[in-house]
């Protein structure tokens, strides 16, 4: 994958660097053209023996893509069938079904035919203009396409998926490959989007895209971020990291986030937890310092010899709870704020300085004041409205995780498995964040490396012991090893 194909792009970015295309270049060889051509260089890549081709066509302009591959089709010989779930409506699309009826191309309006005899399925219904309800009979086309046994590639956006959102309607198809034109769209790379898309492929059919809403994480994007040790470091270098949590009978959270901090490089990593969790704790990890909060003077001295400040794991919701909050809200340190500290930070009006949010679709959903279903439907707007509101780094967790910072440009991690949706796992991410921030990347950096090496760690895992029964500890153990691979 080129550099200029991990840019992520907005569906308005996209419809703008094809205006600007039809402005810049009048008269030369359409768009739609282009894509033909380019879906029939996919095909010829992913499906080498592919001989018959059933093409489904909406009316718009993703059904004048299909009906330009199909033209492209027949002038190379393929077999080529079309159904015209609509007639074409755009002037675009109406050219190239004119062009492929004059080829003597074969069209049929019935989206009950057989289809096992064809090697490959198009879907050219909706592409970008899908925008989250479904009329007949393109409904019952997604339905035919997704009950066949035959491979489906997705032109521009599965049909039934928002390109700019990700949000999935009623139905969806389920392809094997989609190619994106003019840009990876952001819809496509989170969230419920990923159950449908399969492989993503782009082409930016010859154009000058926009500047890019976001970026892919790549392993290039990591090693240059990545700094040598010298000979003479010592770990006073790599920061001393202070964990707040562990109340009443939660001393797990904060025991898994400390782990994760020293196995992230930190140089020393102390817990400041409730008297019933000191023991639990010390016991976890003897490399571990641990300290009992009492009364706001225990926290205060403890602030006073950390680098940077976690909160949250384990903490609870207790008086106890909420004055270690209030006092750690109030701190200058660099912070990483996770779980029950996102939940206090919900409730109170104060904003934290300089810190990592890192909130699942639930604690997002509570920190916006809204469900955690029209957090899934949007993550793109999510995660910049969590970014405006408290001004703060935020990872916004799940399925192509994101992270974004106060006028920073969004990036989206693909690493990752279902595995990963156990306990312990957004501790475990907590640690690597901080124990990276101690270190001396900014809030950005570190939380990009984190989610990077945190995500890397679990694929690891899974290809050890399986993605059914991963638990956080196996993430953990691994993490040192991922940096280690970036040498």
């Amino acid at each position: 994958m080129s550099e200029a194909e991990n840019f992520v792009y907005s569906v308005e970015q996209v419809r703008l660097t094809e205006t600007n295309f039809l402005l810049d270049r009048p008269g030369l060889e359409s768009l739609m053209k282009k894509a033909g051509r380019a879906a029939l260089r996919r095909i010829r890549q992913c499906w080498p023996n592919a001989r018959t081709i059933t093409i489904f066509c909406g009316s718009g302009n993703n059904g004048g893509d299909g009906y330009a591959l199909a033209e492209e089709a027949l002038r190379a010989d393929y077999r080529v069938r079309v159904i015209a779930v609509s007639p074409p409506k755009t002037a675009d699309a109406q050219a190239h079904y004119q062009a492929y009826l004059s080829r003597s191309g074969e069209v049929s309006a019935d989206i009950n035919t057989v289809l096992e005899d064809s090697d490959l399925l198009v879907d050219a219904l909706l592409g970008v203009g899908f925008q989250g309800g479904l009329r007949k009979p393109y409904d019952n086309a997604i339905e035919v396409l997704n009950r066949s046994s035959v491979p489906v590639l997705a032109l521009d956006t599965p049909s039934g998926i928002c390109a700019d959102t990700g949000k999935v309607g009623a139905v969806a198809v389920r392809a094997q490959v989609t190619l994106s034109f003019l840009g990876l769209k952001r819809g496509l790379v989170t969230g419920p989007a990923l159950d449908y898309v399969g492989q993503v492929l782009t082409d930016d059919l010859d154009t000058d895209p926009q500047s890019p809403w976001g970026e892919m994480i790549t392993p290039a994007m990591v090693r240059q971020l990545q700094t040598d040790r010298p000979p003479s470091f010592h770990k006073g270098q790599a920061g001393h990291v202070g964990i707040v949590g562990g109340g009443e009978g939660m001393a797990g959270a904060a025991a898994l986030c400390a782990e994760a901090t020293l196995r992230s490089g930190a140089g020393k990593v102390s817990v400041a937890c409730h008297e019933s969790a000191q023991e639990a704790v010390a016991s976890h990890c003897p490399e571990i310092m641990v300290d009992v909060i009492t009364d706001p003077g225990d926290l205060d001295r403890f602030l006073g010899r950390i680098d940077v400040l976690v909160v949250g794991p384990g903490l609870g919701q207790s008086a106890w709870s909420k004055m270690v909050f209030a006092r750690c809200l109030e701190s200058s340190l660099p912070k990483v704020i996770d779980a029950d500290g996102l939940n206090l930070l919900a409730m109170g009006t104060d904003r934290p300085h300089d810190a990592v949010l890192t909130p699942h679709p639930g604690e997002a959903a509570r920190l916006l004041g809204v469900s955690a279903r029209e957090i899934e439907a949007d993550r793109p707007a999510a995660v910049g409205e969590l970014v405006s509101r408290y001004q703060s780094t935020t990872i916004l967790k799940g399925a192509g995780t994101l992270i974004e910072g106060p006028a920073l440009a969004t990036r989206v991690c693909d690493r990752g498995n279902p595995g990963m949706a156990s306990p312990g796992m957004g501790d475990t991410l907590t640690g690597a964040v901080a124990g990276l921030r101690g270190q001396g990347w900014s809030a950005f950096d570190s939380a990009t490396l984190a989610v990077w090496c945190h995500a890397n760690a679990g694929d690891l895992a899974a290809r050890d012991v399986g993605s059914v029964g991963l638990v956080a500890s196996d993430v953990i153990q691994r993490l040192a090893k991922v940096r280690k691979n970036l040498d």
